[in-house]
């Protein structure tokens, strides 16, 4: 899995429809945190970022 955890599954569930917002209640009580797609690639928990200027393996 690509994820660390799986709370970004709820996002495709109808049933929990505004959940990503980090100001919802909902979201506030499980402590969730900001599952908006602004924030889906910011660097999540203690992930070093990857250097920009290092290459990529061929």
């Amino acid at each position: 899995m690509f994820f660390q955890d799986t709370d970004v599954l709820t996002l495709y569930n109808a049933r929990f429809d505004g959940i990503g917002d980090p100001d919802g209640e909902t979201n506030q009580q499980i402590g969730m945190g900001d599952l908006r797609t602004a924030a889906w690639f910011d660097p999540f928990g203690k992930v070093k970022t990857r250097d920009l200027h290092r290459g990529f393996r061929r």
